[in-house]
Formats: structure tokens, sequence, C-alpha cells
């Protein structure tokens, strides 16, 4: 948004909260967030290994040999 706009914002209703609503979705919420924290973590780690490491694929080798070895 540009530093110059303005928004205008206009309520049309209100929704009091539901307290114990709230206390009883808080706690998956939390799970909710914990994980995707836990994900990202994981998701850093395995980004940081790929940059890294250096991999040799031979793949085509193996089974190369592999269907050398089943023909015999």
């Amino acid at each position: 948004m540009a530093p110059d706009a303005m928004v205008v914002l206009r309520v049309d209703a209100r929704t009091t909260a539901n307290r114990q609503a709230f206390e009883a979705e808080k706690s998956v919420q939390r799970q909710q967030y914990v994980q995707s924290l836990r994900q990202q973590k994981v998701d850093e780690y395995l980004t940081g290994l790929r940059e890294s490491v250096k991999v040799d694929d031979r793949r085509a080798e193996v089974l190369s040999q592999l269907r050398r070895q089943s023909d015999s």
C-alpha cells in the first residue's frame, strides 16, 4: 500500500466474543502453530542440507548393473 493511501472502514455489525469457545479452540490453534513451526524448521534444515551437500547420482550405473545381473 502506498504511504499516502487512505482506507475507510465501516462497522456494520458487532459480535461479542465467546470466552468458552475461545478457550476450547485455543489449545487446538496452539498445537497447529507449534506443528507449523516444527515443519518450518525441518524444511529449513533440509534446504540447508541440499545446499551444502554434493550428490553423485549413480542411479543409471546401478540400474544397468542390476539389468545385467538379471539377464545372466
